[in-house]
């Protein structure tokens, strides 16, 4: 899965072209590992940990 498609699941209250913003000015984090890449392939394991803007803490169960 992609970095774009998963941030526009996980937030779906904003376009994709807003998160893809947010992605390419290194607002999300994966593993606390900054991607500015919005194509970029992501592994979905558990207990990944995402962070999209200042905020907003996910994990994945």
């Amino acid at each position: 899965m992609t970095l774009i498609d998963l941030c526009a699941i996980i937030k779906n209250d904003i376009t994709k072209s807003a998160n893809r913003r947010l992605i390419e000015s290194g607002a999300v984090q994966i593993n606390n590992e900054k991607i500015i890449n919005p194509n970029e392939l992501i592994l979905l394991e558990k207990e990944t940990k995402i962070k999209i803007g200042k905020r907003n803490f996910y994990e994945l169960q």
